[in-house]
């Protein structure tokens, strides 16, 4: 599965010089709307979402019925320019060049009063936690219309630290009781972990081992939404290197081609001379602390001191993560067997708040952050993520075509991960499918996605959830652009070949049959049919 990114890309805008945010019409009902853009016009490169016996196959066919899709990111930016449903949950998402474009044209950096304008009409589109806060952020800016999103953070980081540690507490309790079922050697280890994490959630100074892994994510993880790329670069090298630094023993340092390219291109650092591995992690250290400088960026400052002092084995207040206390026990019970005491203490380590479902748990986990990386955490849990409905574990050579994918959160996407479609769909609104798949539909009746893609979509969900979907409101038009006359049966016999490949039902060739007919006075035969009817 995979994770939405802020990439550095520009998308145009109408003639009147207006953001595709604000020229976006409101949404009403399930009509799917669309702008006047060039973005998804056809390529001239050949389709790329074909398994590999569909393209020997049908590779003729195919050349003339292709997709007007024709990556990943094409598909996922469908959701630029009209309302798509998550899957799953029903909420509309964002595209990631949607989100990207707020951030280059300093909508996140900039006042709040311009941040609210910009989102207002998309509230819908947030989930609970994010929605909370902007409503928070909404009231400030009619207060304070020119304070920026970290400002307006920082007022309430106080409190929100303070009651999330009153929920945090109680939580920690029920795990360390849970650490008493454990045998005496692995408790110890356990227990000790427990209370350096507990140190970092009550705020106590204490001494820290530098992790390279931990302060490489950090910054890769703030280098994202840095819209100079050159400094974007600068930063993600440096990052990169800093880890390598832990991955290379020393006698063969400069044998690593990252490392010895890093060093080589800055002359104030002499690579010849022989140097311990702290004091050349505390120069790359230096070398971000410039960049973060440069930015103004403090949450890059504050991970820098913080990496300085480990290094210089001064005591430091790191702050608690979930993602590090859930890291760290895993790592301490790998060699343990007993699964049912481990599964009790994973649970209970699951109750811990999280920043997408606390308010106190996200402004505190962005007590540092910057308004760029703030406006990009509010909004990146409706980001839309391709959803493989046929997961990708099955390895099967038709999950990367067009007919086996999905628009879905990020939230939703992850949790479904490669469990059983079927099972996890029930705890979701039980319109959902049809809803997304009527989104589909208008996609196809605008001309951005074949007709053959979307019935196999139609056939994957089937497959994976048992639900069938309703293809009526494909246009007439489609079909008979689909099926002219004079070739409509070598066209047929094409979507034929298809369900005898299995990418398609023999339900949904039998459908199409009955549909010419009646629609477009068309007649076709179903003769070469040779697919198991369901």
């Amino acid at each position: 599965m995979e994770v939405s990114k802020i990439q550095n890309l520009r998308f145009k805008t109408n003639n009147n010089n207006v953001s595709l945010l604000q020229s976006i019409p409101k949404y009403q009902g399930n009509k799917a709307f669309t702008l006047q853009t060039d973005t998804f016009q056809k390529a001239n490169s050949d389709v790329t979402f074909t398994g590999k016996n569909a393209v020997l196959r049908l590779g003729q066919h195919l050349l003339t019925t292709s997709s007007k899709i024709h990556t990943r990111k094409e598909f996922k930016e469908l959701a630029r320019n009209r309302v798509i449903h998550c899957f799953y949950c029903q909420k509309p998402v964002f595209s990631p060049g949607f989100v990207n474009d707020l951030n280059t044209r300093g909508i996140f950096d900039g006042t709040i009063a311009d941040f609210v304008k910009e989102i207002a009409p998309y509230k819908s589109y947030l989930k609970p936690t994010s929605y909370d806060i902007f409503k928070y952020i909404e009231n400030t800016s009619q207060l304070a219309p020119q304070t920026h999103l970290a400002e307006a953070l920082q007022t309430l980081n106080t409190q929100a630290l303070q009651d999330l540690t009153e929920k945090q507490l109680p939580i920690f309790k029920k795990i360390e009781n849970e650490f008493q079922q454990l045998p005496d050697g692995i408790r110890e280890k356990v227990l000790n972990v427990l209370k350096i994490h507990k140190n970092r959630l009550k705020r106590i100074p204490q001494y820290e081992e530098f992790s390279a892994k931990d302060f490489s994510y950090k910054i890769k993880k703030a280098s994202e939404t840095v819209t100079n790329n050159l400094h974007r670069e600068t930063l993600s090298n440096y990052a990169e290197t800093i880890l390598a630094t832990t991955q290379t023993k020393y006698s063969n340092f400069y044998d690593n081609s990252l490392i010895n390219r890093t060093f080589q291109h800055n002359k104030n650092f002499d690579y010849r001379m022989p140097v311990n591995i702290k004091s050349i992690q505390l120069y790359l250290v230096e070398q971000i602390k410039r960049t973060g400088t440069k930015l103004d960026r403090n949450d890059i400052l504050v991970s820098c001191k913080m990496a300085e002092d480990m290094l210089l084995g001064k005591k430091v207040q790191l702050k608690f993560s979930n993602k590090a206390f859930y890291h760290d026990i895993e790592k301490v019970l790998n060699g343990y067997k007993n699964s049912k005491i481990k599964k009790k203490i994973f649970k209970a380590i699951s109750k811990l708040p999280t920043s997408s479902s606390n308010v106190n748990s996200f402004i505190a986990k962005h007590e540092y952050s910057s308004s760029a990386t703030i406006g990009y955490e509010l909004l990146k849990p409706s980001i839309t993520t391709i959803e493989h409905l046929e997961p990708e574990s099955t390895h099967s050579p038709y999950v990367n075509r067009l007919g086996n994918y999905a628009h879905a959160c990020g939230p939703c996407n992850h949790a479904r991960a490669d469990s059983n479609m079927a099972k996890y769909i029930e705890g979701f609104p039980q319109t959902s499918p049809q809803v997304y798949f009527n989104d589909m539909i208008g996609i196809v009746n605008d001309g951005f996605i074949s007709l053959e893609d979307l019935l196999q979509m139609k056939t994957s969900i089937y497959r994976q959830s048992g639900r069938q979907m309703n293809a009526s409101p494909i246009s007439t038009k489609i079909l008979a652009e689909n099926f002219p006359e004079a070739s409509a049966q070598e066209k047929f016999d094409y979507f034929i070949e298809l369900a005898n490949e299995d990418l398609i039902s023999s339900r949904d060739i039998f459908w199409l049959q009955q549909e010419l007919r009646k629609r477009c006075g068309i007649v076709v035969k179903a003769n070469n049919l040779n697919a198991i009817f369901y």
